[in-house]
């Protein structure tokens, strides 16, 4: 399944799950958000947006030389604005 480019998720054979997003970095905590389970929500709008958190994300300033934790949060939303979507997941271009 695909929720835009740089953001898709499949099932292997092993029945073992892997995604990719960009811009999101899956370690423990974020895989638990970004699942095969809520891509496929977000496909059939069940559920909006997710938001990911990160506790401890170190955030360099490289003026000053300094090393600082912060939290930071990112969301987690399906892109798809190239086509039109009409019923059934089909797509149409813009124009039609």
């Amino acid at each position: 399944m695909s929720g835009g480019p740089k953001n898709y998720a499949f099932e292997t054979e092993k029945e073992q799950s892997v995604q990719k997003v960009k811009g999101i970095t899956l370690n423990y905590r974020a895989s638990q958000v970004v699942m095969l389970e809520a891509l496929e929500k977000m496909i059939h709008q069940k559920i909006g947006d997710l938001q990911v958190h990160y506790p401890h994300k170190i955030h360099r300033n490289s003026e000053l030389h300094e090393l600082h934790t912060r939290s930071l949060a990112k969301t987690y939303q399906i892109v798809y604005d190239k086509r039109q979507i009409i019923n059934e997941y089909h797509t149409l271009p813009f124009g039609y």
